[in-house]
């Protein structure tokens, strides 16, 4: 029998904070067995216990055959998205979204032949910022920067990829974006007409749409013309750490693009170094800029 240990709190998302009221929830299992002699998650399980300590649970599961280090992993970050999922009903999220935050600092598995094993190194660097460094000629706050906010406190790779490139995504809707390519259509006026024609003569609407949504095509690839928009806003380099800076090119944009367009698929996952390297450091010069000019993607 495989047998694993991990350990998980119970954390709410934020809490309701006006300047005149306050109020937060919070959740709590009890003690105990809660899987018996069941197939969860692709696995046979034979037991699992629950015990409390505090605001740390420690969960252990029993496996009827053997189960290896990776599908522990799996099966513990499976547990919190399905257990996160079933607490998220007949709560008023207004003061918080409860969702289970896995300890992976205390994981514990259990071979066969009773020898127990935990490979962990837990590294913690502090840093001090004075606070009178922060900027104190920052206007009213951009919406923007509360996508970057977010993005900040994701503490889920893929929600946190979502949330930084929502700015991205705005920057290439802007006005100012609008401005750079309204007269750079891939299809002429004549051209336009006769896709027109073609999908009026269409009866089923979907199809319809579908013919009319390449007239609005450009010429220039959208990492191209992202890579403008960001390029004419004075947005060419970053830096990831330190003063080193990064130019920025069509083929990193397109990167972060195509990242983006894999985010939903069945099994894919995020390079966590392209957030960290590329993804926050462009973002953040998004949001620099916002924050001394609001009205920079609003052309003149």
């Amino acid at each position: 029998m495989q047998q694993i240990k991990f350990h998980f709190t119970l954390r709410s998302s934020h809490e309701a904070a006006t300047s005149d009221f306050s109020g937060s929830a919070s959740t709590v299992f009890d003690d105990g067995s809660f899987l018996e002699n069941i197939d969860y998650l692709g696995y046979p399980i034979t037991s699992t216990n629950l015990q409390r300590n505090g605001e740390l649970y420690e969960a252990t599961v029993n496996f009827a055959d053997n189960i290896s280090l990776g599908d522990a992993k799996y099966f513990a970050e499976a547990f919190a998205s399905l257990t996160t999922h079933h607490l998220s009903y007949d709560i008023n999220h207004f003061y918080g979204s409860p969702y289970v935050e896995i300890d992976f600092g205390k994981f514990y598995r259990l071979n066969g032949d009773g020898a127990g094993i935990r490979d962990h190194i837990s590294i913690n660097s502090v840093r001090t910022v004075q606070l009178e460094s922060f900027p104190i000629s920052a206007s009213e706050p951009h919406e923007l920067v509360h996508f970057y906010y977010l993005g900040m406190q994701s503490n889920n790779l893929k929600s946190k990829f979502f949330n930084l490139f929502l700015i991205l995504e705005a920057v290439e809707s802007s006005a100012i974006a609008q401005s750079i390519f309204a007269d750079g259509t891939l299809f002429s006026e004549a051209e336009k007409n006769i896709i027109s024609g073609i999908a009026n003569k269409m009866g089923d609407r979907r199809k319809k749409g579908v013919i009319l949504s390449i007239i609005n095509r450009t010429e220039q690839s959208r990492q191209s013309k992202l890579y403008s928009v960001l390029a004419a806003l004075g947005i060419t380099q970053f830096c990831a750490l330190g003063d080193t800076a990064t130019p920025l090119s069509v083929n990193l944009v397109k990167e972060l693009i195509e990242a983006r367009n894999k985010l939903f698929h069945k099994g894919s996952s995020i390079d966590e170094h392209l957030i960290w390297g590329k993804l926050i450091p462009i973002t953040r010069e998004i949001v620099k800029l916002l924050l001394t000019n609001p009205n920079a993607l609003t052309p003149d």
